[in-house]
């Protein structure tokens, strides 16, 4: 009888709790209300919970999972947003009518997550799909808008088509002002990419009209319309025009250092998968998240017709800024930041703390320790992640644990770590290092990344210097090829450009090293730094035999070499562009220009500029003036091209 109670008591209480569950529709309803709230996780959960009492009903499964797709998306998960909306479009019925709205909405996310990977060539193709299923005169607007956006960088003279009927359509539709601003704007932004400035400008005009004009309020599409309007007049020659929208947009006038380049901000270079040529200019527009990491980047311009301006906007998408920099922009300019772009012509060349990595991640790897494995590519978002693994770790095998060290080690390394913090990591990994005997080479790297940290937590580089001079003497170091003649190149290259007997020691020292093998690069970059100091000493003939040592050709760059000193030149304040300081504007160039062997600098480009157009070319010419110190290459070519010089200026009342 007790038993049978209980069975009866259970049945009761599934019956209660089935009472109480709402219906399918009424469940439905309420995951919709949260949607059209952006309640967005409420709207997954609330989704999420009707998919198994809608196995059996797959049609109304496909509409539940592609409105889930919604709400996914904009919580920025694209992977689960995609699954759940392909899932959703492949299970509508294709003969259902009343279905066709949600086709759209379908075939118009999965557009919107290729534009937000920057993939316009399969974004243009879904949104032309969902265009067929755009009845309703609004969803035709949202389809061909889209088409035009993504299709200025595709197919330009389609989307130019598009903006043309996009125009015709909204006319009907009696639009307000600020719409009517963003479709000029479109059709603008296409003028522009085809080379048709005047147009373009035209067009940019009539946005900047419709928004009310040059006041001096300014809003997020003020800020568009009048900064596009300025890139136009720039390009058309109209310049007095380009610099006063441009100052009408506040861009250049930022407080303290304003808008700076991140610590993580590398140029894609020139070739790569759209040919990038040293010619092509973009104008990439991005905003900053609180973390640092770059959010929805976009191309805005394009010299030369095609997808190049995408490769621009794909190199913005992976910068990184330093939290505490960041939050000294002011919101608006911070989620609409434009920069001026071109490729790098320099190979890159690893660093001599680079080339000591591997050693450590060998070692690490003969004791089974795991490796990182985050994908996640921009180094801010990739922070909070190597955080979290750490703690992972620590909770499963303790805080000094072997397993620690590369997550350690790559915290300690990261360019948007405060030095202060990353000295605590450092330290850590050096900890647990010296407790379990590792070799010399991976020791000197972890070494590296303490002596670096601190001499940015105390603002004293000569810690740097003082610590590489004091690690001269630890056996364990000297005992060991590779590790002393990568410190013995650190020091050289520490103590300046200042020749010396001791430095040439040193140099020879790598040079004569019997433990490092012929082609090591630690000892080529012994044989360039020693020649190029014979050649500067009026001794060519030792500097040929040097050089030959080296076995490069005479364009190659040297492993490990380093950058020639600076002879002569300079920018001063009375170099600040006339026309900037009229205007009231502040911002910053870098430059990259390549030395020859003679010193002499030749091919200056402005790799970014800030604001775009105001600083970039001048600045560029700047250089011409510059000279460093020669450095030897056979038959006084180039060889390591490449330098990079900052200069920045502001502006006393900006």
């Amino acid at each position: 009888m007790k038993n049978l109670a209980a069975i009866l008591g259970a049945c009761a209480l599934a019956t209660s709790a089935a009472a109480q569950q709402p219906g399918i529709q009424q469940q439905f309803e309420a995951a919709t209300e949260a949607l059209n709230a952006q309640k967005w996780v409420d709207a997954v959960s609330a989704f999420e919970a009707l998919e198994p009492r809608l196995a059996k009903n797959a049609r109304s499964l496909a509409i539940v999972r592609v409105r889930k797709g919604t709400a996914l998306f904009e919580l920025r998960r694209d992977a689960e947003a995609a699954a759940a909306v392909k899932a959703g479009l492949a299970a509508l019925p294709a003969g259902d009518a009343s279905l066709r709205e949600d086709r759209f909405l379908a075939l118009m996310l999965l557009g919107n997550m290729d534009g937000r990977a920057l993939d316009y060539a399969s974004a243009l193709a879904r949104y032309r799909e969902a265009e067929h299923f755009a009845d309703a005169p609004q969803s035709k607007v949202r389809a061909l808008v889209a088409m035009v956006q993504s299709g200025t960088f595709v197919d330009p003279d389609a989307a130019l088509a598009n903006a043309d009927r996009l125009q015709a359509l909204v006319v009907t539709l009696s639009p307000d002002k600020a719409a009517e601003a963003r479709f000029a704007d479109l059709k603008g932004r296409v003028l522009l990419n085809l080379g048709r400035f005047k147009d373009a400008q035209e067009e940019f005009g009539r946005s900047v009209k419709a928004l009310g004009g040059l006041s001096l309020r300014v809003d997020q599409d003020d800020v568009i319309a009048r900064s596009d309007y300025a890139i136009a007049a720039m390009l058309a020659g109209d310049e007095d025009r380009a610099r006063n929208y441009l100052a009408y947009t506040g861009a250049g006038r930022l407080p303290k250092d304003g808008l700076g380049m991140g610590p993580d901000t590398p140029a894609p270079p020139c070739g790569g998968p759209d040919g990038l040529q040293p010619d092509d200019v973009g104008v990439v527009e991005f905003g900053i998240a609180d973390d640092g990491s770059v959010v929805a980047p976009r191309p805005i311009y394009s010299s030369r017709r095609g997808t190049s301006a995408l490769e621009f906007a794909r190199a913005v998408a992976d910068w990184s800024w330093a939290p505490e920099k960041v939050k000294d922009i002011p919101p608006l300019f911070r989620m609409l930041t434009r920069i001026e772009m071109r490729c790098s012509t320099v190979s890159a060349r690893p660093s001599i703390p680079a080339l000591l990595r591997p050693g450590l991640n060998s070692w690490l790897s003969e004791k089974a320790v795991d490796p990182v494995s985050i994908e996640e590519t921009s180094n801010a978002r990739r922070l909070p992640l190597l955080v979290a693994e750490l703690a992972r770790r620590e909770a499963a095998q303790g805080a000094s644990a072997f397993q620690l060290m590369p997550v350690l080690a790559e915290l300690a390394s990261s360019p948007v770590l405060g030095a202060n913090e990353a000295l605590v990591y450092a330290r850590r990994a050096l900890t647990i290092a010296d407790a379990s005997q590792v070799p010399p080479v991976a020791r000197l790297y972890l070494s590296h990344l303490q002596w670096k940290s601190a001499a940015g937590a105390d603002r004293n580089a000569a810690s740097y210097l003082g610590a590489i001079e004091a690690a001269m003497q630890d056996e364990r170091i000297r005992k060991d090829a590779v590790a002393r003649a990568a410190l013995r190149l650190m020091l050289v290259d520490s103590r300046g450009q200042k020749w010396n007997r001791e430095d040439e020691a040193l140099l020879r020292s790598v040079i004569d090293d019997d433990g490092l093998a012929a082609s090591d690069p630690f000892r080529v970059g012994a044989l360039i730094r020693l020649a190029s100091q014979q050649f500067r000493q009026g001794d060519d003939e030792a500097a040929r035999a040097t050089f030959k040592l080296s076995g490069l050709s005479s364009e190659q760059c040297a492993l490990v070499d380093a950058p020639p000193a600076l002879k002569k030149g300079s920018i001063s304040d009375s170099d600040f562009p006339q026309e900037a300081l009229t205007w009231g504007f502040s911002g910053w160039t870098s430059v990259q220009f390549d030395i020859a062997a003679d010193g002499k600098t030749m091919n200056h480009r402005a790799l970014f500029a800030y604001p775009p157009f105001v600083f970039g070319d001048v600045t560029a010419g700047y250089f011409r003036r510059f000279e460093y110190e020669p450095s030897y290459r056979p038959g006084q070519t180039l060889g390591c091209g490449g330098k990079m010089q900052r200069v920045t200026y502001r502006h006393h009342g900006g």
